[in-house]
């Protein structure tokens, strides 16, 4: 399986984690905001993951146009 398919079953993954959690959140909680505090937490999460692994990824592309090969243990996949 190629990296990037992994990376998006688990994304999607986190995802349903967090809509079960804010659901069930929402359901026991009187006043809703429990589920709204859940879902605003995991959507964060996956955000912050996603943008660390596409600065990561442009990491990378710079260092191999730039001839060093030092990064190339940090799983480019090559």
């Amino acid at each position: 399986m190629q990296p990037r398919r992994v990376v998006l079953l688990i994304v999607a993954g986190l995802l349903f984690w967090g809509g079960a959690l804010a659901v069930g959140a929402y359901l026991n909680n009187p006043s809703g905001w429990a589920g709204v505090v859940v879902a605003t937490c995991s959507l964060g999460f996956v955000a912050f993951w996603g943008a660390m692994l596409a600065l990561r990824q442009r990491r990378l592309r710079r260092s191999e146009a730039a001839g060093n090969k030092s990064d190339r243990f940090l799983g480019n996949g090559r």
